[in-house]
C-alpha cells in the first residue's frame, strides 16, 4: 500500500507541473497514472472521475490512440464495479478508434474485455466471438501472455455451455 500512496503523490506532483506548464498531453498522462494508483487501493468511485477527466483532456488535444486507452481504461472501472452496459459503451468506442488508427496489438484487449463484459450480460455467442477475434490477432502477434487470457475465457464460455471437453482443453492450452 506504501507503493501506491507514493505513486498517488508523484502523480500528484506530476500533475500540478503540468498545471504550471500549462500542458494538457502531460496533465492527461499524469492523471492516468494517479487513476492507476487509486484504483490499485480500490478507490473505483474517485478512479472513475479522474479517469473521465483524463478522456475529457486527451479528447481536447485530440489523441485517438490516448482517448482509446482511456476509454478502455474507464471501460474497466465500470466493468469491475459491475456497470457492465455502461462498460460495454466504453470498450465499442474504444475498440473503435483503435481499428481507425490500425493498433491492432491493443485492440485484442478491449476485444477480450468486450467478451468478458457481453459473458457477463449473458450474451455467450457475442462474447465467443470478440474472444475469436482476440485469439487471432494474439496468435499472429505471438503475444502469448494474451494468448493465454483468451484461451482461458474460451474455455469459462465453454464451461459455462456445458462443453466441458472444450473448455478443458482450451484451459489447458492457456497454461502452454
Amino acid at each position: 500500500l506504501g507503493n501506491l500512496i507514493r505513486a498517488e503523490d508523484e502523480a500528484e506532483r506530476a500533475i500540478e507541473l503540468a498545471q504550471e506548464l500549462e500542458d494538457l498531453e502531460l496533465r492527461a498522462a499524469a492523471l492516468n497514472e494517479k487513476v492507476g494508483a487509486i484504483l490499485a487501493q480500490g478507490r473505483t468511485d474517485e478512479a472513475l472521475v479522474l479517469a473521465e477527466e483524463t478522456l475529457r483532456l486527451r479528447r481536447l488535444v485530440g489523441d485517438s490512440a490516448e482517448t482509446a486507452k482511456s476509454l478502455n481504461n474507464i471501460g474497466l472501472i465500470n466493468a469491475r464495479t459491475g456497470r457492465y452496459a455502461d462498460a460495454l459503451v466504453n470498450y465499442m468506442e474504444s475498440l473503435r478508434l483503435k481499428e481507425r488508427v490500425g493498433d491492432v496489438d491493443s485492440m485484442a484487449s478491449t476485444l477480450n474485455n468486450i467478451a468478458i463484459v457481453r459473458f457477463e450480460m449473458g450474451d455467450l455467442e457475442a462474447s465467443e466471438h470478440n474472444l475469436l477475434r482476440a485469439r487471432a490477432i494474439y496468435e499472429k502477434s505471438g503475444d502469448l501472455s494474451g494468448l493465454a487470457d483468451v484461451l482461458d475465457n474460451l474455455g469459462r464460455a465453454r464451461r459455462e455451455q456445458g462443453r466441458l471437453d472444450e473448455a478443458l482443453e482450451f484451459h489447458l492450452g492457456s497454461l502452454e
